[in-house]
Formats: structure tokens, sequence, C-alpha cells
């Protein structure tokens, strides 16, 4: 896994260092961390995922830490804590994040080259394990 997350980091052209952390409890995998960014990626996950899938999970994580996502994400939750009341920052919110998503999946396809076309079923099987935990714990995805 460290050889595969430095290539990623080569290949995604980022200066600073980004380390990787195995966990049981994940749900779906995470970048954490503002100054120090951390890849957390489920064990299950590590197990289940070809080299390819496991690829390009670490790029998509790579591209949310090289665009500064995290920095992004803590501010809109900001305002979302501020704005509580306002339907349309939650909107706004809700559409910057699948819009971030988009261009964060964007920029693997084009990491990828002529391996581009495994990623969608690498989205969905990542999907499909991140969902297959028991749903009293998927509420906490949406606080985090």
């Amino acid at each position: 896994m460290l050889h595969l997350l430095a290539a990623c980091r080569r290949q995604m052209r980022l200066r600073a260092p980004v380390r990787l952390k195995l966990s049981d409890s994940s749900l779906s995998p995470a970048v954490c961390g503002l100054w120090r960014p951390v890849i957390l990626l489920p064990r299950s996950l590590v197990d289940k995922l070809s080299a390819l899938q496991l690829r390009a999970v670490v790029l998509h994580e790579m591209a949310h830490v090289q665009r500064g996502d995290v920095w992004v994400n803590y501010a809109q939750t900001l305002l979302q804590i501020v704005y509580w009341w306002h339907p349309l920052v939650w909107l706004a919110n809700a559409h910057i994040r699948r819009v971030r998503e988009e261009a964060v999946d964007e920029a693997v396809m084009i990491e990828l080259g002529q391996d581009a076309d495994a990623y969608p079923s690498t989205l969905i099987k990542v999907a499909k394990l991140a969902f297959a935990r028991p749903l009293r714990t998927q509420g906490l995805v949406g606080i985090v």
C-alpha cells in the first residue's frame, strides 16, 4: 500500500506528504486533516478490490488533497452551522459537494488514462461495500 500511495502521490504531482491509514471502522474512503492529510481506507476494501481498483480509490482521495477539498468542506460546514436555518445554504452546499465529486471523478479518469474504463465499476463496488454496513452507522456520514 505504501508503494501505491507513493506512486499515486507522484502521479498527482503532490509535494506535501500524504499518509495512509487502514481502518476497521471506516465506512468509505475519506481524506481528513487540514495540515497533514491522511487518507483513511477501510481494511475491507484493501481485501476486496483489485490493484487497479485500489489505485483508482487512492487517486480519487489524492485528487481531493490536491484540490484542497478538505478546506472547502470545512468552510461549507461552518457556513451551514451559522446559517442552519437558510434553505439556500443547504441547497448550495449539496450542489457544491456534488460538483466537487464530479470534478474529482473527471480528474481520476484523466489520470487513469487507458485504465479509465475500470473506474465506474470501482465506484459502484466501493458504494456497495460502504452501504452493506448497518443503517444506524450511515447517518453519521452526513454529520461528519
